[in-house]
């Protein structure tokens, strides 16, 4: 099921698709476990981003949290009934080997294939501590099957390199 864009970007700026802007800085931040059964975010904000720690999510095809995902899928849809969308911006415990890149690419995957109908979504952050070219590796891999998303960073380099990433 493949879902429809809702958002532009131009200059690292987030448009709705009618051009309007939708600003995300400043806006309310909160950890993936606290989304779950009614636990909207203490906000009247159009949009949040949503910490989603890879341990949380599970580090290999191994480890996958399928009961937190499908709690957090409904959270997610809980959310588009408020009309209102969170990006997800994963998080690692601590830093990640060159190596563990592409595990963390994967597991944030498997996260946007378990949440791929939630039109709350409006993309992913790009992990901290990825270059440009790992930033480019990132949304190709999330991009094959939810071209829909628009992706997120604070790193200067990945914006500078994409001006189609979102500054946050």
């Amino acid at each position: 099921m493949k879902l429809a864009a809702q958002f532009t970007t131009k200059d690292n700026t987030l448009f709705f698709l009618d051009g309007t802007p939708l600003p995300v800085t400043g806006c309310p931040l909160v950890s993936a476990e606290d989304c779950k059964g009614n636990a909207l975010p203490q906000t009247d904000a159009k949009i949040c981003m949503v910490n989603l720690s890879w341990s949380l999510v599970g580090m290999d095809e191994e480890s996958y949290n399928e009961e937190f995902l499908a709690a957090f899928r409904d959270w997610l849809k809980m959310l588009e009934t408020k009309q209102q969308y969170a990006v997800m911006v994963p998080v690692t415990d601590c830093p990640v080997s060159d190596a563990q890149k592409a595990d963390v690419t994967a597991s944030m995957n498997h996260a946007a294939r378990r949440i791929k109908d939630c039109t709350s979504v409006a993309g992913f952050a790009i992990p901290q501590g990825f270059s440009p070219a790992d930033s480019d590796s990132f949304i190709e891999e999330l991009s094959r099957k939810h071209a829909q998303y628009v992706y997120f960073s604070q790193d200067n380099a990945v914006l500078s390199h994409n001006t189609q990433i979102v500054r946050y």
